[in-house]
């Protein structure tokens, strides 16, 4: 059990960290140094200064006093890209793939558009106005992952108060599903059939499967033996992942998935090849003009997922079977999908 007024010298992914508790709550000082003998020499004599000073009534609340360099200079003097490059190296070791850090960039270039500037820490006027400019240009979900990258930042700046804890986010609502009608698919499937991308759309419908999913299916999780598809693997932003939520499932092949598939295999195919090969940009390019072909109002391509789990469920199978398939939990089923084709109608019951 740690004692009230003790303050912690602490490794972070490599990097020292001090931590102590201080009128009930945590405080952490980042050093910005990594671990080494004579850092935490250096280290452990801040945190003695701190214990005298709670213990003798002169605590600096601001932690102004103990940081190893003043705030006020930095805010002076380092632009936040330079607060980007530093915490890249810093957590950069950690990580696997460049997704993370991706993340950060992405928020640092809208923040610098909206300013029009390179900011600096001590630059941010009114963080709010800046998530609301924000949520009306990106989904509510990219806006909550830039504004957790900016906390983030900030707190490994020692930016205490951190500006953006303070800043809300209005949650929405996730919208119903918009499958397309059966109508609508036969119509959709009669002007695609010319299109290069028929066999694609045709197995995103026939599977439910996500987009990122089908970019990285590779033959090798096609088995015709036991005619399963087995999801393992998926392609987004040039990036091989897992399937979302880590979820790895099986699907299985009927006779029409079958003839699609072995129809679109070369005579000689590896099995690392993929089984579809194509650039997001221009499929979909082909998609919304199948869909002004077809007279039908726009839909992005992932509402062909949608239309599969919704026809599925109106088709019988139970909202267990269709999540296995799908890769949503049970509940989703319910709360989004079930009923969105056909409403029900009020029974005469007595």
């Amino acid at each position: 059990m740690r004692r009230k007024g003790i303050v912690h010298v602490q490794v972070d992914k490599g990097w020292l960290r001090l931590y102590w508790l201080f009128e009930g709550k945590k405080k952490y000082l980042y050093t910005s140094l990594p671990d080494s003998e004579v850092n935490r020499l250096f280290v452990e004599q801040k945190a003695k200064s701190i214990e005298l000073d709670i213990i003798s009534g002169n605590y600096d609340i601001s932690l102004e006093k103990y940081r190893l360099v003043p705030l006020a200079k930095k805010k002076a003097e380092e632009p936040i890209s330079s607060i980007l490059r530093r915490f890249e190296k810093w957590k950069k070791p950690h990580l696997t793939t460049d997704r993370t850090l991706n993340n950060y960039r992405h928020a640092i270039k809208k923040l610098s558009e909206f300013y029009q500037k390179d900011v600096c820490l001590d630059d941010l006027k009114e963080p709010q106005l800046y998530i609301n400019w924000l949520s009306k240009h990106l989904s509510y979900s990219t806006v909550r992952l830039h504004l957790s990258c900016l906390k983030s930042l900030y707190k490994y700046a020692e930016v205490d108060p951190n500006p953006w804890d303070k800043v809300t986010l209005k949650t929405q609502s996730k919208p119903k599903p918009r499958p397309f009608s059966k109508a609508e698919v036969v119509k959709l499937l009669e002007i695609a059939k010319t299109d290069k991308f028929y066999p694609l759309i045709r197995f995103l419908l026939t599977t439910g499967c996500r987009i990122g999913e089908v970019a990285g299916l590779k033959w090798e999780s096609v088995d015709f033996g036991s005619s399963i598809i087995t999801i393992k693997e998926s392609y987004v932003r040039g990036e091989n992942r897992l399937p979302k939520c880590n979820k790895i499932r099986e699907i299985p092949i009927n006779e029409s998935l079958s003839d699609l598939l072995i129809s679109i295999r070369p005579e000689k195919v590896k099995k690392s090849d993929r089984v579809f090969n194509f650039k997001y940009e221009c499929f979909y390019l082909h998609w919304q003009h199948i869909l002004e072909a077809a007279g039908i109002p726009y839909r992005k391509p992932h509402y062909l997922r949608s239309t599969f789990i919704c026809h599925a469920l109106e088709a019988g199978l139970t909202p267990l079977q269709v999540s296995q398939i799908s890769g949503h939990d049970v509940q989703t089923m319910f709360n989004y999908y079930v009923n969105s084709v056909n409403k029900p109608s009020l029974p005469d019951l007595f």
